[in-house]
């Protein structure tokens, strides 16, 4: 279901009638924001209407994998992985002539990936191909990969828009509310919610955590901490899952600011605005736009494979 981006759709869409297909765009905005679903609707348009899915014969689905032996999603992309794009362009589609390669999560191309993929964008094996990354920031990818894309980027989506969109697949209006000011402007990630009531579930849960570790002593918040991943002590499978934390963190920070400047209708988990409200003045404005920006930090820091337990410990450590 698409919601929002319609002056990105016209463009790929007049691109495509017009003859004008670039070899290779770059998609650029937050998780969820829909940069997945515009491309499997370019994708299905520019192979005149086939189904979309990561087995058709002229189409090549790239992502990070799960090792074989031990079942965790790989950190990064590998070489072998963008070196069989190559093998999969020198072959034309037993379909029709057109080939597409969609690289999901490109922002975790490994080094050697990322310059195996430039040698494939300067020369593309097929004569119809047309290559898609899907990434969070441009600036995580090398600029000369960058520079060889019709890069476009994806805004976030107004809450209304999405709040409509919900109700009209279903969601009664109270529920439509609460997840698309949760999705905060990311309309994949609203339809996953919806899709998933265990996602929202995930999110009232963590939400209380997060509640728990702004009082007690240190050693108290800690073992909060603790609790989030578990017995496990190998938290590379966590890394995902630390991740959406770290997304809610953000939101809950930025609505103990918003609480401040009297503009609560803007907060985005409203079933939190009483704990929201009542929590917002314990900090100064400085030390909140601080740990929002360390938030930011972290995530920067788990991506390039740091300790997480270690980088949320720290985050504690400054409000504390």
């Amino acid at each position: 279901m698409l919601i929002g981006h319609q002056s990105q759709i016209k463009f790929l869409r007049c691109s495509l009638e017009t003859g004008k297909l670039a070899h290779a765009y770059l998609f650029v905005g937050p998780k969820g924001v829909g940069k997945e679903t515009v491309a499997r609707d370019f994708i299905s348009s520019i192979l005149d209407g086939s189904l979309i899915n990561n087995n058709e014969w002229n189409i090549k689905y790239v992502e990070r994998i799960d090792d074989a032996k031990t079942g965790k999603k790989h950190k990064d992309i590998s070489v072998d992985q963008v070196r069989q794009i190559s093998d999969f362009l020198n072959h034309f589609s037993l379909v029709n002539n057109k080939q597409v390669v969609i690289i999901n999560e490109a922002d975790y191309l490994s080094r050697g990936a990322s310059n195996s993929l430039l040698k494939t964008l300067e020369e593309p094996r097929a004569q119809n191909s047309v290559t898609i990354l899907l990434a969070e920031s441009a600036e995580n990818l090398l600029p000369t990969v960058v520079s060889r894309c019709q890069v476009i980027y994806f805004s976030p989506v107004p809450t209304n828009e999405i709040q409509d969109a919900l109700e009209k697949i279903g969601a009664d209006k109270k529920l439509a509310i609460i997840i698309a000011r949760l999705a905060n402007h990311k309309p994949g990630f609203a339809l996953e919610i919806f899709n998933n009531p265990k996602e929202l579930e995930f999110y009232r849960r963590e939400s209380e955590r997060f509640y728990k570790l702004h009082k007690g002593s240190l050693g108290e918040r800690f073992e909060h901490l603790t609790e989030l991943f578990g017995n496990k002590t190998d938290h590379i499978e966590a890394r995902d899952k630390i991740m959406k934390v770290l997304d809610l963190w953000q939101l809950l920070w930025r609505d103990f600011y918003l609480q401040q400047n009297n503009i609560e209708n803007f907060t985005c988990f409203v079933e939190e605005r009483e704990k929201s409200r009542s929590h917002s003045n314990r900090y100064s404005p400085l030390l909140i736009k601080k740990v929002l920006e360390e938030i930011i930090q972290a995530g920067n820091l788990i991506r390039q494979n740091i300790h997480p337990k270690l980088i949320l410990e720290n985050l504690i450590l400054i409000y504390y």
